[in-house]
């Protein structure tokens, strides 16, 4: 695992365990032959999107029917390598060990709703793609500078598809079935497919800067923290984009946001 930061996040306490107890949820629903774990743990519109052992990529919404099937999984146990929060967002790393149905590396990112963490989105790779995972976040990071640049590229992608009035962008940028997740200022969640109708009210929008705080990556899978700005200063945003690589190329699954004045503490670029 590889994370690439400036200084890390503060994270309250009892947040950080809201957020493990709802990934611990996930991770004690395997085996259990029901699918009541999951439902808390998860968004009703939550999606997974994963590369299996062989490459090939899987992308569906989670609920039902991938509860279902979880629920009837051998036992599993977690492993949570890194933990980033920036007030009601968040991305957890970990390593699930499913058993007969192998090991993998996910990312999730969370929102806080109405005072509850939900996971948004999963994305995960098999272990035999995750690269030296490790178990310690205070791992020093070994940086493989091509692979970052690759993801930062793809991330400035996004950046720049706003008032170009071009989707291409978003269209190079973001898997095809990508979602959006995120919290207004007053807190009211919303969620959309990232679609060409998305892309094409992006590329009419201002000009947006970013400016990356995070990268967190292993093997195939990555996140990274940053923080979005178009016109005025009020309109800013924190997001996590969790991204994977796919036949060689890096694509952003996901990106789960909320606004500057929900996104307590940022570190410093």
């Amino acid at each position: 695992m590889t994370t690439t930061r400036a200084v890390p996040p503060k994270t309250d306490q009892q947040d950080e365990r809201d957020i493990r107890r709802v990934v611990q949820l996930y991770g004690d629903g395997y085996g259990t032959g029901e699918t009541g774990m999951f439902d808390e743990a998860f968004h009703e519109e939550a999606w997974i999107f994963y590369t299996r052992a062989d490459g090939v990529l899987g992308a569906e919404r989670l609920k039902p029917r991938s509860f279902q099937v979880w629920a009837s999984f051998p036992r599993a146990t977690i492993r949570v390598l890194n933990l980033v929060r920036s007030g009601d967002v968040a991305n957890v790393m970990l390593v699930c060990d499913c058993g007969s149905e192998g090991t993998w590396v996910d990312l999730h990112n969370l929102l806080k709703i109405d005072g509850a963490w939900k996971i948004t989105n999963k994305t995960a790779t098999h272990m035999s793609r995750a690269g030296d995972a490790t178990t310690s976040t205070t791992t020093p990071a070994r940086s493989d500078e091509h692979g970052e640049a690759d993801i930062r590229r793809v991330v400035q992608l996004y950046a720049d598809g706003f008032g170009s009035g071009e989707t291409r962008f978003f269209e190079e940028a973001f898997h095809e079935r990508a979602w959006i997740f995120l919290t207004e200022p007053d807190s009211t969640p919303r969620a959309w497919p990232l679609n060409e109708e998305a892309f094409t009210e992006w590329a009419a929008y201002e000009r947006a800067t970013i400016r990356v705080l995070m990268i967190t990556r292993s093997g195939d899978v990555a996140n990274v923290l940053l923080v979005w700005q178009s016109g005025e200063p009020e309109n800013t945003w924190v997001d996590l984009h969790n991204l994977l690589k796919i036949d060689g190329v890096w694509k952003i699954t996901n990106k789960t946001a909320t606004h500057i004045s929900r996104a307590g503490e940022l570190p410093e670029a």
